[in-house]
């Protein structure tokens, strides 16, 4: 129990100081994911790579413009850039929240989109912030659309969707 904080902390001073890391397998490499038991492996083959790189959703920095529920309420978000996810063909997810950084990771296909938990940064936001209005859905969201050069990401059982514009 004891290492965990050690290893939080690290993770906390590695996001605020802004590194990060990238492990490119290499062809013919066998990945075990932790969400995965230890049976299942998954190849990756350049051919994969190319498919994750080409998803829609990644290569782009995405900012949240606003939630609409199914009930017709809208939360608008007052600043988008203060607000954003980015989809790495690696599968991780990176977030602003806020003047808070997050990390997660993502499965998509087609059209469902499954967000994995987002470990973010504790600082104190302003007031204003709408910090916990973007992040509360986040795991409840189960496919996305991409129109009209927005992305639309549904949220469980139909309660909204959360849309998103390209950082330009």
């Amino acid at each position: 129990m004891k290492r965990m904080p050690a290893i939080a902390l690290v993770v906390v001073i590695m996001v605020l100081a802004g590194c990060t890391f990238v492990i490119q397998p290499e062809s013919g490499s066998t990945i075990i994911t932790p969400s995965e038991s230890a049976s299942a492996e998954v190849e990756v083959t350049p051919e994969g790579v190319e498919e994750a790189a080409m998803n829609p959703l990644t290569g782009t920095t995405w900012q949240w413009l606003r939630t609409e529920y199914s009930d017709d309420s809208v939360v608008e978000a007052a600043d988008p850039s203060r607000y954003t996810l980015t989809f790495n063909a690696d599968g991780s997810l990176a977030a602003r929240v806020d003047c808070n950084r997050g990390m997660g990771s993502y499965t998509a296909d087609d059209v469902s989109l499954t967000l994995g938990p987002l470990a973010t940064t504790r600082m104190m936001c302003p007031p204003d912030s709408q910090d916990g209005e973007f992040t509360k859905h986040l795991d409840g969201v189960v496919s996305y659309l991409i129109e009209d050069g927005l992305l639309h990401l549904a949220l469980r059982y139909d309660t909204g969707i959360m849309v998103f514009a390209p950082v330009e």
